[in-house]
């Protein structure tokens, strides 16, 4: 039974934890990340994939990839270092890692793309930049089906990576109980919380507007030349839409978001009308 919170927000109550932990419900599962393949959360997706996969391959960036979106690289060589059994690094963005590992490394296409877990949110309308999303959107290019996995964090030295290990399994499991629409990609950021605090689960929109600039930092190098860091200014507080994923975190609850293909999307009758008016 679902159940609508004080600020509006409809909420889903929360998986049984592990309800059939050890059964496998795909052949195979590719996992990558934009953090790097080291980096605590695509080691922990790692391990919850196992339960839910007869085969996990790990094809991640060798180092951090934030920010990189859906960008490939076409300029310059890939590299490709083998891990572990099914587990590689690769000098290259999280696009270049779908495609490397379902074209080249697997011996076929994967069940289902896995990013992230990602350590930090990917919500409203930063995601178009996120290297995690990127990585799910190019799957889905391909009717991979496709999942997006984020945590939320106030402290980086703390962060909550309990709550996506209760969870996560148990949430693929249910959205897997039928075939997934092909193109479809699904986003899920985890409140930082412990999972006994987490209110439930919301269907939640990501077109809050939080963007209200961006930061260079203008520097100087040892040879007396400019470089720059670029960096976002947000505004999460001003997203005041109840449905919305920023909301969802607010009020503790997993925002689940469903991004589709739409092949008609760019289609605008209205607008494209002005080009045949009389100047």
């Amino acid at each position: 039974m679902s159940r609508v919170s004080p600020n509006g927000l409809r909420l889903l109550p929360l998986p049984p934890v592990h309800p059939h932990k050890g059964e496998s419900v795909l052949r195979r599962i590719l996992i990558t990340n934009d953090d790097g393949y080291d980096a605590p959360g695509i080691q922990l997706l790692a391990e919850l994939a196992a339960e839910l996969a007869e085969e996990v391959w790990l094809v991640a960036p060798a180092t951090d990839q934030s920010g990189t979106a859906q960008s490939v690289s076409l300029h310059q060589p890939i590299r490709c270092k083998p891990l572990a059994e099914r587990h590689f690094a690769v000098r290259g963005t999280p696009s270049d890692c779908v495609l490397l590992g379902a074209f080249h490394l697997m011996p076929e296409k994967p069940d289902l793309l896995l990013s992230g877990i990602n350590q930090g949110i990917n919500m409203a309308d930063t995601v178009g930049f996120s290297g995690t999303l990127g990585a799910a959107l190019t799957a889905s290019l391909f009717d991979i089906p496709a999942i997006a996995l984020s945590q939320a964090w106030k402290d980086r030295h703390n962060i909550h990576w309990d709550t996506p290990r209760r969870y996560t399994g148990a949430l693929i499991r249910q959205l897997l109980t039928e075939p997934l629409p092909g193109g479809m990609v699904t986003n899920i950021n985890f409140p930082s919380v412990a999972p006994q605090q987490v209110s439930g689960i919301a269907n939640a929109s990501m077109n809050g507007q939080s963007l209200t600039g961006a930061g260079v930092d203008q520097r100087l190098d040892q040879r007396q030349q400019d470089y720059f860091w670029l960096s976002f200014q947000h505004h999460y507080r001003a997203v005041s839409d109840p449905n919305s994923d920023v909301n969802a975190l607010r009020e503790r609850a997993i925002s689940v978001s469903f991004i589709e293909r739409q092949l008609a999307q760019g289609l605008n009758p209205e607008l494209f009308s002005r080009f045949g008016q009389a100047g």
